[in-house]
């Protein structure tokens, strides 16, 4: 570096001028010198002085100099405070950048959030901790397990929905923030539970109920249910085990319609309803069963 060339330079012919004021100053005691030649040595030692310290300053200013541009050096590698994948670049490589142009996104996706609407008559079932099980389009037929972190205290009043946020671990990073999910809630288990096929249970008249195959006839019969998955709904009130209910097809039934049972003991009914000769019904049916639990 130049400036501390220059300090060193500068120490040195202090150095010279201080041994030569020294020389002069013992051979005026000797009577050897004249008081002129000692003053020019010790205005030379002077000047010298004067000239260590000027370049120790500039030594200082210089840097001074170069830290705060070591400060700015550093301030053009910006580090993420979170570990995680570049989610969006909004910049490219040589790219001006502003002190507030963002220039990409960073997301951590080993836990993901899904967030979905809860209900009112749901609300109270549904609890921080509650169990959930999650599918994607991505990867059918596998699920993933996550867990109820936050409820909202309150409703949209435009939808009537709270908004419910699920927690999903999510190792090997195969769940990707924005894809669409499926979810299905545990709250509660009820063993052996008297269960029909969900497609039994209709809304008529404000009523629910199914449909009994009484002889020729269908004949709505009111019920009370329970917890319900995918397939099954329990039956709290209404129905006894063994009862066969009409299954597909129930929908377009009232109360009354002459029907052909279509004998199907012990299990859902496939297909749909189709008419039969006079004007019947043909009704698949199945029977109200005790199963695994819901």
């Amino acid at each position: 570096m130049v400036n501390r060339a220059t300090v060193t330079q500068r120490q040195s012919d202090l150095q010279l001028r201080k041994t030569s004021l020294a020389r002069q100053s013992e051979l005026l005691s000797r009577g050897l010198a004249t008081r002129q030649t000692v003053e020019d040595s010790e205005a030379a030692y002077n000047s010298a002085v004067a000239a260590v310290e000027l370049a120790e300053a500039q030594l200082g200013q210089t840097q001074a100099r170069l830290d705060e541009l070591k400060i700015t050096l550093s301030n053009t590698n910006i580090l993420s405070p979170v570990d995680g994948f570049v989610g969006k670049r909004n910049l490219d490589q040589g790219a001006f950048a502003g002190a507030n142009t963002p220039i990409l996104s960073v997301v951590d996706i080993a836990t993901v959030r899904l967030v979905s609407n809860l209900v009112e008559k749901d609300f109270k079932r549904v609890t921080p901790g509650v169990v959930a099980l999650i599918t994607v389009d991505a990867f059918p037929g596998e699920e993933f397990t996550g867990a109820v972190s936050r409820v909202a205290p309150v409703f949209d009043s435009a939808t009537r929905t709270a908004s419910m946020e699920i927690e999903v671990p999510n190792p090997g990073y195969r769940l990707k923030p924005g894809m669409f999910a499926r979810v299905k809630l545990t709250v509660d288990v009820h063993s052996e539970a008297l269960t029909v096929p969900r497609n039994a249970v209709i809304d008529a008249e404000g009523q629910r109920g199914v449909y009994l195959i009484d002889g020729q006839n269908a004949k709505f019969q009111p019920v009370r249910t329970g917890l319900q998955d995918g397939e099954r709904i329990e039956i709290l009130e209404g129905l006894t085990e063994g009862t066969q209910v009409v299954t597909t097809g129930a929908l377009a039934l009232r109360d009354g319609d002459r029907i052909t049972p279509m004998n199907m003991p012990g299990g859902r009914a496939g297909g749909r309803a189709s008419e039969a000769p006079g004007g019947e019904t043909a009704a698949p049916g199945a029977r109200a069963g005790r199963g695994g639990g819901l």
